[in-house]
This record gives C-alpha cells, sequence and structure tokens, in this order.
C-alpha cells in the first residue's frame, strides 16, 4: 500500500477519534489531491497539526474545510425544509444515502455529499412536482430512474420513484419493492429498516463500480452506519438480505477494509469470518482509492472498470460503444424531456447530443474516445479486483 494511502487512512482515524496525527506527510501535494478525490479531506483537517506541516497545505485543507460547513449547512437546512413541504402535503419519503449518513458521522460536515436524494411512492411524483413548482423548486431533467429540481441556491434535489436500476438483473429481487423494508418515523417520513439500508448502500457501491468507482469515504460510510447500528441489528435478516442479492462477500469485503484500514471493530460473526491477506488488501485499496469518489480520480480510467463490468456480463465492447452514441429511450428523455411527445423525435435528441459532444464539447469528448482505448491487462486487473471484492 503506498504511504500517502497509509497516512492518509491514519489522519481519518484520528479524525474519527477526535486526536491530531503527529506524524510528517511525505508528499503533501499527493496527499491533498488524494484526500480530495476520496471525499476525505473535511474529515481529516480537524486532525492535522498545523504546526507540522506548510502554511500553503493548511490553508488548502482550511479553505475546503470552511467549504464543507458551509455546504453541509445549507444542505441541512434544505433537507429540514423539503421535510417540512412533504409533510404538510402528506406526501410519504425516505431520505437517502448522504441525506441520512450525515446524522450519524461525529460531525455532519464530515459527510460531504452533492445531491439531496429523496424516495417517494411513484404515484406522488406529480404532485411533488406540483408542490415543487408552487416553491420556485425547478424540475431540471426527467428520467424513469430520477427527476432532477433545482432549489433558489442552486442545491440539487433528486427525487426517485424507484431505487432499482437494471445493470444487474441479480439485485431486481429485493430492490424492485422498497417500501416493504421501511418503518414509520414522524409525519410522513420514512425510513428504511437498518439490515435493508445497509444493504441498499452496498448495492449502490455496486452500481458505482459498476461505472465507475467509489473511493475510500464510500467505503468509510459502510463502517459508520455499523458502529452506529450493529448491535440493532437483526444478524440473520442482514444475511438473508445479502445473500438475495448474492453480496455477502462483497458486504464483508467492505467490513474488512474498515476493520483493517480505519481501525473500527465489529461484533456479528457475519462481520468477522472474513479476513483479507495483506496482498489482497493492498490491492484492493489501491484500486478504491486511485478511482477516488464516483471515478473522479484524476489518474484513474473509468472506462476501465465499466468494460471490465461488461466482460463480465459477456457483453460486447461494440455494443457498449452503440449504446454510448445511441442511449435508450428514458435516458435520452432526461437529456431532453422533448422526446416523451413522441418517440420518434429520439432522433433529433441524438443529433442535438452529437452536436453538443462535437462541437461544443470538443475537447472532452475526443479524450472519453481516447479513454475507449482500455489495454487488455488493465481489463482483467479490474476484473479481478470485482472477483476479490465478492462482485460478480
Amino acid at each position: 500500500m503506498k504511504e500517502t494511502i497509509q497516512e492518509l487512512f491514519s489522519a481519518v482515524k484520528c479524525a474519527l477519534k477526535q486526536d491530531k496525527y503527529i506524524e510528517p506527510i511525505l508528499n503533501e501535494k499527493a496527499f491533498y489531491i488524494m484526500s480530495m478525490e476520496n471525499g476525505l479531506s473535511g474529515i481529516i483537517y480537524s486532525a492535522i497539526d498545523k504546526y507540522r506541516v506548510s502554511e500553503l497545505f493548511h490553508k488548502r485543507l482550511e479553505r475546503n474545510f470552511y467549504d464543507y460547513v458551509a455546504r453541509d449547512i445549507k444542505q441541512i437546512e434544505a433537507i429540514n425544509y423539503i421535510d417540512g413541504l412533504l409533510n404538510d402535503k402528506k406526501i410519504e419519503h425516505i431520505f437517502l444515502k448522504g441525506s441520512r449518513l450525515k446524522s450519524i458521522y461525529p460531525e455532519s460536515y464530515m459527510r460531504a455529499m452533492g445531491d439531496i436524494d429523496i424516495l417517494v411512492h411513484e404515484t406522488k411524483m406529480k404532485e411533488v412536482h406540483e408542490l415543487f413548482k408552487s416553491q420556485d423548486i425547478i424540475c431540471t431533467s426527467r428520467s424513469r430512474q430520477h427527476d432532477v429540481f433545482e432549489m433558489k441556491n442552486k442545491l440539487v434535489i433528486e427525487i426517485h420513484p424507484f431505487l432499482y436500476k437494471d445493470f444487474n438483473p441479480k439485485y431486481k429481487e429485493l430492490f424492485s419493492d422498497v417500501w416493504k423494508y421501511t418503518k414509520h418515523m414522524s409525519d410522513s417520513r420514512y425510513e428504511f429498516t437498518h439490515e435493508f439500508e445497509i444493504t441498499y448502500l452496498l448495492y449502490h457501491l455496486a452500481k458505482h463500480l459498476d461505472s465507475g468507482g467509489i473511493g475510500l469515504r464510500s467505503v468509510l460510510d459502510i463502517g459508520i452506519y455499523l458502529s452506529r447500528f450493529e448491535a440493532t441489528m437483526d444478524e440473520e435478516v442482514l444475511i438473508k438480505y445479502l445473500e438475495s442479492a448474492d453480496m455477502k462477500r462483497f458486504y464483508q469485503s467492505m467490513v474488512d477494509i474498515n476493520r483493517q484500514c480505519f481501525g473500527l471493530a465489529f461484533q456479528m460473526n457475519l462481520n468477522n469470518e472474513y479476513f483479507m491477506d495483506s496482498d489482497t488488501l493492498n490491492e484492493v485499496v489501491q484500486y478504491l482509492a486511485v478511482s477516488g469518489v464516483h471515478g473522479i480520480g484524476r489518474d484513474f480510467n473509468v472506462f476501465q472498470s465499466r468494460l471490465a463490468s461488461e466482460e463480465i456480463k459477456n457483453r460486447s465492447k461494440i455494443g457498449f460503444i452503440f449504446r454510448l452514441i445511441f442511449p435508450d429511450y428514458e435516458s435520452m428523455c432526461g437529456m431532453y424531456p422533448y422526446i416523451r411527445k413522441a418517440k420518434i423525435l429520439i432522433i433529433f435528441g441524438w443529433i442535438s447530443r452529437w452536436f453538443k459532444l462535437l462541437f461544443l464539447k470538443t475537447k472532452s469528448s475526443f479524450k472519453k474516445i481516447k479513454s475507449l482505448k482500455v489495454k487488455k491487462e488493465d481489463l482483467e486487473k479490474s476484473k479481478e479486483i470485482f472477483s476479490k471484492l465478492g462482485l460478480k
């Protein structure tokens, strides 16, 4: 495991314990970049001793920290505001992912997030649109998976009528009817049971690994969640869900990284059955760290993981490229809502998209085309990582 990754793990462990990280940082630039790409810069700031690092490095971390805090305040205010709106209209809803995870970190700002994700019943989508429109919360795109809205303060809300996305059919049974795994909290707000919620979080990670990467903070989410709720979980129910989705080994892999790298301890037998050897751990962690959250790592090619996933599913590279050039109907409707008026309009949507990619985003488009050329050994590496993590 590279020194920078080890230093990052040590700094996170100190931050979670509210201790100071007193060891030297050998390459401050590499450390800073990796903390940013892995969504950990807001966490580690409190642990870094300003007198043991350069002034420039500390100022950059400090700036990131205050950005984290300011955005956190806006997001919590927005979450409470949206919760109130939906409660007033008696629209049953569930806050997902970061909106939920913020509350279980030692400090809410430590868990950065982008969009505010909310699940509602499909039958309530029209009512949500009317409600948000009345509050000047503007719909910017629609798709089968979620509709995207923007608030006046530029915060983005994603309203989901479903959780299941058909990137892998093995998840369909468990995630097609998720409301049966909920519990009522207050007014019209619901939460998932802990056993199902952590299974859903894993499913979300598997989905992002399939299309890119997850980074180290996404792994830490699993450890933090278990540290908070493990004592209240029914182990047999959790195993049932994990086995239903064929994610037991993936779950145990995430648990083991949290144990060996973030220093977290767990009690359930399920959480102490599997340990990676040092070579496997180093290989997996290196891959996740380089990929960054959502595959944003500057040294990571997202097409490496996407093409590897296609091969695992016995799909051809040509078919994958075809789907990139000709996105399906639902995806195109999200980009160009006018297509819903008549399916034939998808042709004009494709042409508009090609024009935009070729003439308005020329540099980015050619970079993506170049990235499609992935070496065979890199594809095999990704496939091996997926297998070691328990994803297939």
